[in-house]
């Protein structure tokens, strides 16, 4: 039977720079480089990051920089990274196609997403892109932001994913029972609780401080203070460290 471990983090919003503070553009970076090291040291598979990779869907120079000489270090130690579109990477409706297809195109992520046709929501096997990824260890399922439409496309998402002999994992940028009545991907506990079944992990983003629920969703947090009111609210913030084995999850933070 299958034993790996993979890292997840979320709202990691390279190129912040709070307060147009130069030192503070680098933090963020740092962050990021110090959960690289411990996932090399502790031979991480993969990396999942659900969302909100990027702080601006429009980013300069020196962010696209930085954020390849961290990816650069994670694929010369062959870990996966596979990331999902929050609401501040997915790019402006003239632009078409976001940073992160880039960086997905030049071999550095996974870019999961799903597609919308005339209404309705494709969850398609991954190739050169789409949805679902498979290997030996895992099925790792992607959905991008959804926003006020979340729930709704959720009630069609639960019915595509079939139980599977993998441990599974489905990314969501989205909240349960936190963001009710803002229509910014807000999802109820019992809708969550029917893909039970036939998923093992659910990796949130989108809020930024840690959260659980169930021993089932499980949100880290962003791994720095985005803004000012982040630093005043009580609560944790960083990554989780999965350890699977024999279908079975050890979640340490």
């Amino acid at each position: 039977m299958s034993h790996f471990r993979f890292i997840h983090c979320a709202d990691l919003h390279l190129g912040c720079t709070p307060a147009r503070i130069e030192e503070r553009f680098y933090d963020f970076f740092l962050s990021f480089s110090h959960l690289v090291d411990y996932a090399i040291e502790h031979k991480a598979s993969y990396i999942v990051i659900s969302g909100d990779f990027f702080h601006l869907k429009v980013i300069n120079p020196k962010t696209l920089s930085e954020t390849v000489k961290i990816l650069d270090r994670i694929k010369q130690a062959g870990i996966k990274v596979f990331v999902i579109e929050g609401n501040h990477d997915k790019a402006f409706y003239v632009d078409e196609e976001s940073w992160l297809v880039h960086l997905h195109n030049r071999g550095y992520i996974f870019l999961l997403s799903h597609s919308i046709v005339e209404g309705k929501i494709e969850l398609n096997p991954y190739k050169e892109s789409g949805a679902i990824y498979e290997d030996e260890n895992v099925r790792i399922i992607g959905v991008g932001y959804l926003g006020a439409s979340t729930e709704k496309y959720l009630k069609d998402i639960k019915k595509m994913i079939k139980k599977k002999d993998k441990f599974t994992i489905l990314m969501l940028h989205a909240a349960i029972n936190r963001l009710c009545g803002q229509d910014m991907g807000d999802v109820t506990k019992d809708l969550i609780d029917c893909f039970k079944k036939n998923v093992d992990y659910i990796a949130l983003g989108h809020i930024h401080n840690r959260y659980e629920y169930d021993d089932f969703c499980y949100n880290p947090g962003a791994l720095e203070n985005i803004r000012l009111h982040d630093a005043y609210r009580k609560g944790v913030k960083g990554f989780y460290v999965v350890e699977v084995e024999d279908m079975k999850k050890q979640v340490t933070y």
